[in-house]
């Protein structure tokens, strides 16, 4: 990178080493990646887009601790014309339905609800629709939460 103050590692002296090195490049473009396409799901640039967040792996994918034991995963596939599909989906560690996330507000649905103690239930497409503040109202209803 011309003008920046990124260092590359020296070259390696082992075959393990180089192997260890492309490893760490990988590891870090999946996290860049990650917050790259995030920009689908979180236009406001300022939270899913810190890709120092995001914790790559050697797969390509990624992901990002929302809360205690609940992480937005990032993969991507090969779509038409070389082009990447960009996937994103929540994780917890207590078992829940994989749930695909397509918006930030999905997110906030599904944190609230667990919040609340509420089971979790996706939210749907209908919940993006411009009914907001009905929906909302219903969410601050079952939750007990203010909804924003």
């Amino acid at each position: 990178m011309i003008g920046s103050s990124y260092t590359a590692p020296a070259a390696p002296d082992t075959l393990d080493e180089g192997l260890a090195q492309v490893v760490a490049a990988t590891e870090d473009d999946a996290a860049h990646r990650a917050a790259n396409a995030a920009f689908h799901i979180d236009r406001g640039e300022n939270f899913l887009r810190d890709e120092n967040r995001w914790r790559g792996y050697e797969d390509g994918e990624a992901s990002f601790q929302l809360a205690l034991g609940v992480w937005l995963h990032y993969a991507n596939t090969e779509a038409k014309y070389g082009t990447r599909d960009h996937h994103f989906t929540l994780l917890t560690g207590d078992g829940d339905e994989l749930v695909t996330i397509t918006s930030i507000d999905q997110i906030r649905h599904h944190l609230a609800a667990r919040a609340a103690g509420l089971p979790a239930s996706p939210a749907t497409v209908a919940d993006a629709s411009e009914d907001r503040d009905e929906r909302d109202v219903l969410i601050e209803e079952l939750t007990g939460l203010h909804a924003n």
